[in-house]
């Protein structure tokens, strides 16, 4: 076997034994799946050995090929931390910081985030308001502001709301319909997308509506708050957000247990880059005031 290997080839391998499938890895790659297969098989020649093998579900490991996972993941691991480092020594308000936000945030923040490009005509922010979280440790945000109840270990930030509850809300005009019937769990729903099933209020709605009364499953704060107005179901909303709307009407009381906390956050190593303090700083200074019923604004630190 030769010693000297292309890390680019490595990380395809990487990326093809952890998705078990060529079309997996092109995915997560963003490269056609045909250069994976030919990246793949020019590192297996040059090597001499077989590190995978398929099967009727895509691919497996071959024994050399648990060895080679295992080198790679161990150089991606350091990769990362490099750029990590390099990155956070940057002391100049320039380059680029790509933001995650939830839908239900971004619309109060746009007004701040014009702002700060005036006030920073250096830095360029790259916006995705989508509420599916990006994983700031494989970088693919710097900032991420996120509703949680338990950031990750290797997340540092401030946390600027805490408890923000929500409730079951249904369209203005069905509220007496539905109180009639008395039990809301029978009532069709609109629930999250298999994607969020970890967070609480999820797991709240899900241990007390019965499968079948699912309607709709939504990726989007937008989207389901528009389905419980238009009538498809019921909805747990950020009480903040459904008292304000004069088309939703709280069919219950909030519910604590599912509570939730909202974060601005970076991953450690890129806490000291100048453009990223800026732009936390402009963040919590932006949510900090606007705050909606139900809800404590903060300024706790985690470091």
């Amino acid at each position: 076997m030769k010693a000297k290997q292309n890390w680019d080839d490595l990380r395809i391998f990487l990326a093809v034994a952890e998705a078990e499938s060529i079309r997996g890895a092109a995915r997560e790659l963003g490269v056609d799946h045909g250069t994976v297969s030919r990246r793949l098989k020019a590192l297996q020649s040059s090597i001499g050995v077989s590190l995978l093998t398929r099967i009727p579900e895509g691919y497996a490991l071959t024994p050399e090929g648990e060895d080679m996972r295992q080198v790679a993941r161990s150089m991606r691991d350091q990769v990362e931390a490099l750029n990590f480092r390099l990155l956070g020594r940057d002391a100049k308000l320039t380059g680029t910081v790509r933001l995650t936000v939830s839908e239900a945030i971004s619309e109060l923040l746009a007004p701040d985030i014009a702002g700060f490009r005036i006030d920073h005509p250096g830095i360029r922010l790259e916006v995705v308001d989508h509420d599916t979280p990006l994983n700031l440790t494989k970088r693919e945000a710097d900032i991420a502001v996120r509703f949680s109840s338990a950031p990750p270990d290797q997340l540092v930030g401030r946390r600027v709301w805490r408890n923000i509850p929500f409730a079951p809300y249904v369209a203005a005009g069905l509220v007496e319909e539905v109180k009639q019937r008395g039990n809301i769990f029978e009532e069709s729903w609109v629930d999250w997308d298999h994607t969020f099933s970890s967070a609480p209020h999820v797991q709240w709605l899900r241990s007390r509506v019965p499968e079948h009364k699912i309607a709709v499953r939504v990726t989007s704060t937008t989207m389901l708050r528009q389905m419980v107005r238009d009538g498809v179901g019921l909805g747990l909303i950020f009480c903040g957000f459904g008292e304000e709307d004069p088309h939703l009407a709280r069919i219950g009381e909030p519910v604590t247990e599912a509570s939730l906390d909202l974060w601005v956050l970076t991953h450690a190593d890129l806490r000291s880059s100048a453009r990223i303090r800026a732009c936390m700083d402009m963040l919590v200074a932006s949510l900090k005031p606007k705050a909606r019923p139900f809800l404590t604004p903060l300024n706790e630190t985690r470091n």
